[in-house]
């Protein structure tokens, strides 16, 4: 039977000791399932620790604890809490005894929870901005104030007397800021610009060779006695100038759209030139190395080895145009000759492509010699049409049937093409046409078994059979 506990008691029934062990009305598993039945709705009712079910002793008994105060504040160290992460019941707090933070539970971990925060509209987050009421009035603390939200007396320096301090140094000669004698000093009276003064200003004597706002305003033009210098003349003003001899030791960056070297020899040290170095995900700018030539009478010309962006080849060219920003104009340009070691590279006419330098020989004849000189087979058995594959080769017939030459539209077999045919059956081997009739004598058919015929086009739909024919 199910347990009917805790609604109401189980009601059990025990053997006896003549009960037998099979007995049906209450046999020996029946018991054990009873008893587990009830074991377990108890271990339910009581619930595990920490238990959520409401229903629990567990749970009921932690919420009247946490009502009551019981157990409702618990301390250790923060090492502690964090190593061991215990479960915080709910309201029930936490305080880490050596740092004095307070968690309130949540019935989550410890490390799940944060720390509890003052949040009255008067505090911040943090009471690390706020002085204890002890650091009032004291060194190093603040200062009181009274009830005008002045500083009280008794905490004012005695060298410092209330409502006496300076309103204006203009008319103030002596003990000012410690200074016994400020007669020399220039008051708001005495001098307001300096543009007009020459004598006794911040204690020099005679001031007449300073510069005043009249007398100079830039140095663009100034080359002689300008800050102690003899000779200005090779410094370089607002306006322009020139430096010899100038060694940079760091980095230079010249910024601008225009970069111009005047030089005679441009000594780089760097063993690679790297350009369009911003150029990242695309390819559209031209690169390469361009100069110019030609003369006042002929023209200003360009040439150089450029990468062209529009179809990414590199061209030697000249007679260009002056470069656009970074895009050259290919149109009408003359594509060099590139001579590298014994080879030159330029245009190459129909008679170089059949003799180069060197070369006793036309490349077709060259290239004929090389070829496969044995001779390949292409093993058929009957009723079978030439492939142009088949050019210069033997094919087999051991079937007999029909060997047809296809037609000039189906097949463009070149003029001069050979083909043999060799019948290796008993079975006779007639050959025949795709719409037109091949020439042959006396006959188109193979006579006997190892016989074979030569197969040679002539001209469209044109072929001559020859060999060991029959009618």
């Amino acid at each position: 039977m199910s347990s009917s506990f805790p609604d109401s008691l189980d009601s059990l029934d025990n053997p006896s000791a003549g009960t037998l062990l099979n007995q049906p009305s209450l046999t020996h598993s029946q018991q054990h399932i009873d008893a587990n039945d009830a074991i377990e709705a108890i271990q339910a009712r009581l619930g595990i620790e920490g238990s959520t079910n409401v229903n629990s002793i567990e749970y009921r008994l932690n919420a009247v604890e946490t009502i009551s105060g019981s157990n409702t504040v618990v301390q250790d160290t923060s090492t502690n809490w964090y190593n061991e992460n215990p479960i915080l019941a709910a309201t029930q707090i936490g305080i880490e005894t050596d740092t004095l933070k307070i968690k309130i539970g949540t019935g989550a971990t410890w490390n799940d929870i944060g720390y509890a925060t003052v949040t009255p509209s008067s505090l911040d987050n943090s009471l690390g901005d706020y002085l204890p009421i002890t650091a009032r009035g004291t060194q190093g603390g603040v200062a009181s104030l009274d009830s005008s939200g002045l500083i009280i007396d008794s905490e004012i320096p005695s060298s410092i007397t209330r409502d006496t301090e300076l309103s204006s140094h203009a008319n103030d000669t002596t003990n000012i800021h410690g200074i016994a004698d400020t007669s020399a000093l220039a008051t708001t009276s005495d001098i307001s610009t300096h543009n007009s003064d020459t004598t006794n200003v911040h204690g020099i004597a005679d001031t007449a060779a300073l510069a005043t706002t009249s007398d100079i305003t830039t140095h663009n033009n100034d080359t002689t006695s300008v800050h102690g210098i003899a000779d200005t003349s090779l410094l370089i003003t607002t306006a322009g100038g020139s430096i010899e001899n100038l060694t940079i030791t760091g980095n230079l960056t010249v910024s601008g759209s225009t970069t111009t070297v005047d030089t005679t020899n441009l000594d780089v040290t760097d063993s690679l030139i790297y350009l369009a170095s911003e150029q990242f995900d695309t390819d559209v700018l031209d690169i390469g190395i361009f100069a110019a030539y030609g003369d006042i009478q002929a023209g200003h010309h360009h040439t150089g080895l450029v990468r062209d962006a529009s179809d990414s080849k590199w061209k030697l060219i000249s007679n260009a145009a002056e470069p656009d920003g970074n895009v050259i104009d290919f149109t009408g340009v003359t594509y060099d000759t590139l001579v590298v070691g014994g080879l030159q590279v330029g245009d190459v006419s129909n008679t170089e492509v059949g003799y180069l330098n060197g070369v006793t020989s036309g490349i077709q004849t060259q290239l004929d010699s090389k070829l496969n000189s044995l001779i390949q087979f292409n093993q058929q058995s009957s009723g079978y049409t030439l492939q142009l594959s088949d050019k210069d080769k033997i094919v087999e017939m051991s079937g007999g049937g029909t060997l047809t030459i296809p037609a000039e539209a189906s097949v463009n077999f070149p003029i001069g093409s050979s083909i043999e045919i060799l019948q290796t059956g008993s079975s006779q081997v007639t050959i025949a046409g795709s719409g037109f009739t091949p020439n042959g004598t006396p006959g188109l058919k193979l006579r006997a078994q190892w016989s074979s015929a030569s197969l040679v086009k002539r001209g469209s739909d044109l072929w001559i059979v020859s060999g060991d024919l029959s009618a």
